[in-house]
């Protein structure tokens, strides 16, 4: 594409269809789109509502080498985050997606969090990074990967989450 990028006027999704993590049904997964974001074009990385980064392009042809992709099957996660539906989480239920924000210009990348419960409520027009910086719709802002560009330190200090395992027991009551 030439010229200018087609800015969101409005929070869209949009289907991205991936390889499977396992079997031969190609995933179709929903990439969110902010109000003043630019509409990723075929072969950005942009993060999908269930937090898969992906490559935005064409469906693959094939599944394996000599079978072709002929089937597709929604993303569990990302349906359940647009139904408002719980999310069957192995792991923490209060899972966190982060994004990486960096004003146009400029070097610091800020980290803005948002749980699984503020996704599923309307995409937001409004961010706060930890550090306090706001992206409103309509600024002007890169959205990069996780690792790229130079992280915001007020940030990375207010978004870290340390967990420490809880000690059960005394130490007479191991062998």
């Amino acid at each position: 594409m030439t010229g200018p990028r087609q800015i969101a006027v409005e929070p869209l999704l949009i289907d991205q269809d991936t390889l499977p993590a396992a079997g031969l049904i190609l995933d179709r997964h929903r990439v969110p789109v902010l109000c003043g974001e630019p509409i990723p074009i075929d072969g950005d990385r942009a993060p999908t509502l269930c937090g898969l980064p992906v490559t935005i392009g064409p469906r693959p042809a094939e599944v394996l080498p000599g079978i072709p992709a002929t089937h597709v099957a929604d993303c569990v996660d990302c349906i359940a985050i647009i139904e408002g539906r719980d999310i069957d989480r192995t792991d923490d239920p209060d899972t966190v997606v982060r994004l990486f924000l960096r004003r146009t210009g400029t070097m610091p990348v800020h980290i803005v969090e948002l749980t699984v419960v503020e996704l599923d409520r309307e995409l937001p027009t409004a961010l706060t990074a930890g550090c306090g910086q706001r992206f409103r719709a309509g600024d002007s802002h890169d959205r990069l990967d996780p690792g790229d560009g130079a992280p915001c330190i007020r940030c990375l200090l207010n978004t870290v989450r340390t967990t420490r395992p809880e000690i059960s027991g005394t130490p007479s009551d191991t062998p």
